[in-house]
């Protein structure tokens, strides 16, 4: 069947990062003072979690220690809505945002949001979604943003995880750390890595030789799908024009994709 294909014009861009990192915290010894924890719905917690006494508290396992927020209460079956809220950050040209989660029970998956508040800390003025997660996996995964492929750059954020899953058990977060560069360079036609076909419609397939974080970006700069395999199905994803964007340790590529 013949289909209709919407050209736009073809780039590449590496980014080479002269990086800074922001923040990074691994709450090997807590959560910091200089984070903010918000108990929002205020609910009892079942007494297999009594030990939840706040939206999120250091929560330490055998393997590792982590923030961690459970959505299993004592006798209520609404939403948990918790807040883990990271300090004020000063975002350069190109920051990038990413951490580890998890759900401790893969029978009782746990669902959160990324939020950004451009103001202030307060829970109201979070009105920016950078990602929702709905049913976290199981296995530690590591997710990413780029921040300023949503239009925040050069300017004070803050971002908060918020809890909101309904009858769960626990979510943990982990290893957060924000990077930022004001270097901008653009390099044609050196490659971080090839990927093909292009135009896509089932799978695309990518050829790097290092380990990263790929998102498929729409052209308002809302993230489609994160993922960090060298295949990856895009059967899902409606038809048009977006950017696949590339990061790993020190660069980050951006490229246009057409799916159809």
């Amino acid at each position: 069947m013949a289909k209709a294909i919407l050209t736009i014009s073809f780039f590449i861009s590496v980014i080479s990062f002269g990086q800074s990192i922001l923040l990074n915290e691994t709450f090997s010894t807590g959560i910091p003072a200089t984070w903010a924890i918000v108990d929002e719905d205020g609910q009892t917690p079942n007494a297999a979690v009594s030990q939840f006494t706040d939206g999120f508290i250091w929560y330490q396992t055998p393997e590792d220690s982590s923030a961690a927020s459970s959505s299993y209460f004592d006798t209520s079956t609404s939403a948990a809505n918790d807040y883990l809220i990271l300090p004020k950050l000063s975002l350069l040209t190109v920051t990038k945002l990413s951490w580890e989660a998890r759900s401790v029970d893969a029978s009782y998956p746990e669902s959160y949001h990324v939020l950004l508040s451009t103001t202030d800390s307060l829970t109201s003025s979070f009105t920016d979604t950078l990602l929702t997660v709905d049913g976290e996996n199981y296995l530690w995964n590591r997710k990413s943003i780029l921040l300023d492929t949503m239009g925040f750059a050069n300017q004070d954020v803050y971002i908060a995880f918020n809890n909101y899953t309904t009858e769960g058990f626990i979510l943990e977060i982990d290893d957060v750390l924000v990077e930022a560069s004001d270097n901008v360079g653009i390099e044609e036609a050196v490659e971080l890595f090839k990927f093909y076909p292009n135009p896509a419609s089932d799978f695309l397939s990518l050829e790097i030789s290092e380990p990263f974080d790929g998102q498929i970006i729409d052209l308002n700069g809302k993230v489609i799908l994160n993922f960090n395999s060298t295949e990856v199905d895009v059967s899902n994803i409606s038809s048009g024009n977006y950017i696949l964007s590339v990061s790993t340790q020190s660069n980050i590529q951006r490229s246009s994709l057409i799916i159809y």
